[in-house]
């Protein structure tokens, strides 16, 4: 058979890191997004991105070393600017037009985040740029500018050192505590052009090397996933890509979450993935009239089929299907 692509070798690893017995927390760019959503939906008990998504690693860093610190928010911490309220350290998601909305709106989440994130044993995180924006009033990094104005910011591309003077300490608290815990890293495929395209390529090789250090000094708790690799290498063509050119289309996902499940999952547990996600689909073609006999039959069947898997595997998260068979 002819090969029309460049295979991109999976990591070694001596044994599947992820099972339903785990509590899987996600944090970074919208990949991040993706790959948890996905595991949410295919049962597992998954936290995703407590202060919206994320892009550079210097930020993220420090809304991790936040949870850790149990640190809340401040009024004085947020901003107005165009009618809401906002923190440099969040997504656009956290602003509201009340000042005590938005902090409520983001103390909450970092208190649902920090008791994800201390009873999470596998880690996931994603880097998407290793360019930062700097505020000029108080030269930090922010996570969103909230479309602010460029003149308010200094930005530029972080070196590999800078990187790992706060991930090195980071991960020495993230891990010493936790002998078993795990942490897989990745690169975002999506290709961040308004840096150009040089740029672009700079910023992920920064990112890339970044994670080789980072998994060579935590050897028995890092990772690395070759998310940015496979998409460059594997799905180089522009059908695998979306109209705006940069980001993966729906397949490109379908194929990276697919090979990310493959590796770090083993069969049995991919099986019953596979019966969650097919119990969701189900449920999209439920009987459009709740009293009739279809619907009965549809109902009785359902809570079957939920109660077989729960037999297997007690872990998973099946809720939101209970609660839509209930309303």
């Amino acid at each position: 058979m002819i090969q029309l692509t460049t295979p991109v070798d999976n990591p070694v690893i001596s044994e599947k890191l992820i099972s339903y017995a785990n509590r899987l927390f996600f944090i970074g760019s919208c990949f991040s997004l993706e790959v948890g959503s996905y595991m949410r939906q295919a049962g597992f008990r998954a936290e995703i991105n407590p202060f919206g998504i994320m892009y550079n690693p210097l930020s993220i860093g420090r809304c991790i070393g936040r949870l850790l610190d149990a640190t809340p928010y401040a009024a004085d911490e947020l901003f107005e600017y165009d009618g809401l309220f906002h923190s440099f350290d969040h997504h656009g998601v956290f602003s509201h037009a009340k000042r005590g909305e938005t902090l409520q709106h983001i103390n909450d989440r970092l208190r649902t985040g920090r008791e994800a994130l201390l009873g999470s044993d596998r880690l996931f995180f994603t880097w998407g740029t290793a360019f930062v924006y700097n505020s000029i009033h108080d030269n930090k990094v922010v996570a969103n500018c909230h479309k602010l104005p460029e003149r308010l910011f200094r930005r530029h591309m972080v070196s590999i050192d800078d990187l790992l003077a706060v991930w090195i300490p980071l991960m020495e608290r993230l891990t010493t505590s936790y002998p078993k815990r795990k942490i897989i890293l990745t690169v975002s495929p999506v290709r961040h052009l308004r840096d150009g395209a040089v740029g672009n390529q700079q910023s992920k090789a920064t990112l890339v090397l970044f994670c080789k250090a980072l998994t060579e000094h935590f050897p028995e708790h890092l990772y690395y996933f070759p998310a940015y690799e496979i998409m460059m290498d594997e799905l180089r063509d522009y059908r695998y890509y979306a109209d705006d050119m940069t980001h993966p289309s729906a397949l490109a996902v379908s194929i990276i979450r697919e090979r990310f499940t493959d590796l770090f999952v083993g069969k049995e547990h991919r099986e019953a993935m596979e019966a969650c996600l097919k119990l969701r689909r189900r449920m999209a073609h439920r009987p459009l009239h709740p009293d009739s006999p279809d619907a009965m039959l549809f109902e009785e069947q359902t809570q079957t089929l939920i109660s077989a898997l729960l037999r297997k595997y007690p872990d998973l998260v099946l809720d939101d299907i209970a609660d839509g068979i209930e309303s």
